[in-house]
């Protein structure tokens, strides 16, 4: 038994070939040319990148293909097959490459094959007494255990029981084998490097609190560990990232100095740290997680927009169990595209993850994301497995953690709803959620939020009307005990909430302008409401003099605002002016009370406006009390006021906007749009076109929408640059993702004038083509307005 090709997988440096040292016999064998494939070598004879159509010579060739992208699919099968049904007369080469089909499968998250591969393995190793088959049998658990973990299944055991075989393992048993040509030092310290290994594999994955810890010999313990010098496996892969880590930062030194340069002087400029996570893979260490997350998070900012790469992160980022991660590429990608890696890898997770102890919350996280882009019978197949993972009890917990049952449940009920909307299933998630919300549950406040997300996502459309009335008696009966759940229910349904039975009086004042806001004729006693907000608003002035403010609850100054819109309340507006100009007062407590003005159309008296005009410098630029993060100047929701209103001189407006159209965050940038876009409706100003025009081409899709939406509404047929904003709003409706399409279809919705006739089949064709099922309804519904014009 040749152990070279073990050490080719968990120690690769000391048998691969080195370019320093050519050796034509040496550099041809199997172990030195696997150990340059599994450090990410380049050698002689390889499989070239443009080779996805060449026939794999060997077995190398093919454990080469299964750690590429763009041949791991049809390549793990083949050596997968290759070993069960006619594996190497090498025991220890066939468990090397069973190493390989392993972390490959694991990618496809195939665990099917992963583990019919182990099994086949070992099946013959645990037969044999000598040293070298233990070594393999210790090797070849500990993988299987990874898989386990990875796949929802009980692993402990099986890590355990590789713990036993290695603790009776003696190294100087196992057969010596010959080194790469740059290595001075005896196999017997590689081996010995390779149970160290083993044994911070089996400890990571073992608790710390588990009983069996004491059967292995050789464990740390916690304490131990801390003061002992790492293993070799950890040293070798902290050097790797760190070379990886200083090249990323000259690369990118480079690209952002040297603009001058056009010379490539040698590389592609990516780095990649996957080499160093496969370490982590072909041991079976519990170190994988993280190292799989930071691989993902390298992939991503390298990716510069690739597919494939994209894709592969959100799988890694899964596989890692990064949920928060997951969620925030998930959100960009869903914006900006590529929608192809979404789709991608919820298709992967549909053909492979569909039982219940596979189906994660990040899977349904995916599931959820890729809704709208799957086929109706994708959806359905995808819905099937949510209701039979409810039905075994909800999502498991993700490796290494723990999470409230109401918590994952609610990921699956999102899930659920946002697939149901593909596949015309509304009814039949509505009802799933109605008998969920008529039971009883223990955790009132986080069962609502749960409830609340997933009928958020859910299409009431399509509900037929027996079943909306049943939710408005959920309305009517849980208001008290479900409040967020009563609350999308009337948004959905355009019905009031009722009034608890212990309202406070700013409740009542609160729905009483509501009333008023619906266009319903308010309750008198929304006159007394008027003293009661203006006593808030005079404390919080008072609290903040003093250098104090409890930020949360309500939002006095947005009450204020909604009341004088509402009903006209002249009597409040001098408070509701002071306190909107009183600098001491913290910008979050003002902001949604300048934003609401700012929309309205409502009379300012003569007194309050006069205020407004003498501190306007001081709005826009001036330090508030208690700042949070960094503000962004000019204050952007008191320009949109100030300048909707008219209380800025045009050249005022001017300045303020082209001030947060240049800013260097992408915060300014997509501010300057969205008062760009306010005052298109209220204060239309010449100049504001080619303000905006510039702004949707940035790189923050935000910035793209909303300025795409601010073009829409200040093209004017008197003005010239009107032509250049057309065919820049049929440029954004071509963008890949949604968030882009979704704002410039709003805003041509509502045009009162015909499409031209560029424009016109521009929305045609993503009514028909796009990706995304919601963009192509809404383009659909674009096309039938402007033909009834």
């Amino acid at each position: 038994m040749n152990l070279a090709w073990i050490a080719a997988v968990l120690e690769p440096l000391d048998v691969a070939l080195n370019p320093h040292f050519p050796d034509d016999e040496y550099d041809s064998t199997g172990p030195a040319r696997l150990a340059a494939t599994v450090l990410g070598r380049q050698w002689r004879g390889q499989l070239e990148p443009d080779a996805s159509a060449a026939e794999p010579r060997d077995l190398v060739d093919l454990a080469q293909g299964c750690l590429r992208n763009d041949l791991i699919a049809e390549s793990v099968p083949q050596l997968a097959a290759a070993l069960i049904e006619s594996p190497p007369a090498d025991r220890a080469e066939s468990a090397a490459l069973a190493l390989i089909v392993a972390s490959a499968s694991g990618e496809l998250d195939d665990y099917g094959t992963c583990l019919v591969v182990l099994d086949s393995q070992l099946s013959t190793t645990q037969k044999e007494a000598t040293a070298d088959d233990a070594l393999l049998t210790a090797i070849l658990l500990q993988q299987k255990a990874l898989r386990m973990r990875d796949a929802g299944k009980p692993h402990l055991a099986i890590s355990v029981e590789a713990g036993r075989v290695l603790s009776s393992l003696v190294i100087e048993r196992c057969s010596p084998f010959r080194m790469g040509p740059s290595v001075s030092h005896s196999p017997y310290l590689t081996l010995a490097r390779m149970r160290d290994g083993l044994l911070h594999a089996i400890r990571s994955l073992i608790p710390s609190n588990a009983p069996e810890r004491q059967e292995i010999s050789g464990l740390q313990t916690r304490k131990e560990h801390a003061f002992s010098q790492e293993v070799s496996v950890l040293a070798r892969t902290a050097k790797g990232r760190a070379s990886s880590y200083a090249e990323y930062v000259r690369n990118s030194f480079t690209r952002e100095f040297d603009t001058r340069s056009r010379v490539v002087t040698g590389g592609t400029g990516y780095v990649d740290l996957f080499p160093n996570v496969l370490l982590f893979e072909l041991f079976g260490d519990g170190a994988v997680y993280p190292a799989r997350r930071e691989l993902a998070l390298s992939r991503l900012l390298q990716s510069d927009g690739r597919e494939i790469d994209l894709s592969d992160a959100l799988r890694l980022l899964r596989q890692a169990a990064a949920k928060n991660d997951l969620a925030l590429v998930l959100r960009r990608l869903r914006d900006a595209g590529p929608l192809s890696a979404i789709s991608r890898d919820g298709r992967q997770i549909l053909q492979r993850r569909r039982s219940p102890e596979l189906l994660r919350t990040v899977e349904l996280q995916v599931l959820e994301a890729a809704a709208d882009l799957l086929t109706p019978a994708e959806a359905r197949l995808g819905l099937e497995a949510i209701k039979a993972s409810l039905a075994a009890g909800g999502p498991p917990d993700l490796p290494g953690m723990w999470q409230l049952a109401v918590l994952r449940r609610e990921v699956a009920w999102r899930a659920a709803a946002a697939l149901a909307n593909t596949c015309d299933a509304a009814v039949e998630v509505s009802d799933m959620l109605l008998a969920e919300v008529k039971a009883e549950h223990r955790d009132h406040q986080l069962f609502d939020t749960a409830v609340r997300r997933a009928l958020s996502v859910l299409d009431w459309e399509p509900l037929p009307e027996h079943v909306k009335e049943a939710w408005a008696a959920i309305m009517l009966s849980h208001h008290d005990r479900l409040p967020r759940v009563a609350n999308v229910i009337a948004d959905r349904l355009g019905r009031m909430e009722p009034l608890a039975a212990d309202a406070s009086p700013l409740d009542i004042t609160v729905h009483q302008i509501n009333l008023a806001l619906k266009g319903q004729t308010p309750d008198p006693a929304h006159v007394e409401g008027v003293e009661l907000v203006r006593e808030l608003l005079e404390s919080i002035r008072s609290q903040a003099a003093q250098g104090s403010y409890s930020f949360g609850g309500v939002d006095p100054g947005d009450i204020a605002a909604a009341l004088v819109i509402a009903t006209g309340s002249r009597g409040l507006w001098d408070s509701l002016a002071g306190f909107l100009t009183d600098m001491r007062v913290p910008r979050d407590a003002r902001t949604s009370a300048f934003e609401r003005l700012a929309r309205a159309k409502v009379p300012i008296p003569q007194r309050p406006a006069e205020l407004f005009r003498a501190q306007a410098q001081r709005l826009l630029y001036g330090e508030s009390s208690f700042g949070s993060g960094s503000p962004v100047f000019p204050y952007p929701a008191a320009l949109r006021f100030l300048a909707a209103c008219e209380l800025l001189q045009d050249v005022d407006v001017y300045d303020a906007v082209a001030a947060l159209a240049g800013g260097r965050s992408a915060v300014a940038r997509r501010e300057a749009a969205v008062t760009a876009a306010v005052l298109a409706t209220k204060r239309p100003l010449p100049a504001l076109l080619a303000l905006v025009l510039p702004m949707v081409g940035d790189k923050n899709p935000e910035v793209r929408a909303v300025a795409g939406g601010a073009l829409v509404l200040l093209q004017s047929p008197d003005d010239y640059l009107s032509v250049v904003a057309g065919r820049r709003i049929v440029d954004l409706l071509s963008e890949d993702g949604i968030l882009v399409p979704m704002v410039v279809l709003r805003e041509l919705s509502d045009v009162s004038g015909p499409l031209s006739s560029s424009l016109r089949r521009r929305v045609e064709e993503v009514a028909e083509r796009h990706n995304s099922r919601i963009v192509r309804a809404r383009a659909k519904e674009v096309v039938g307005r402007a033909s009834q014009r």
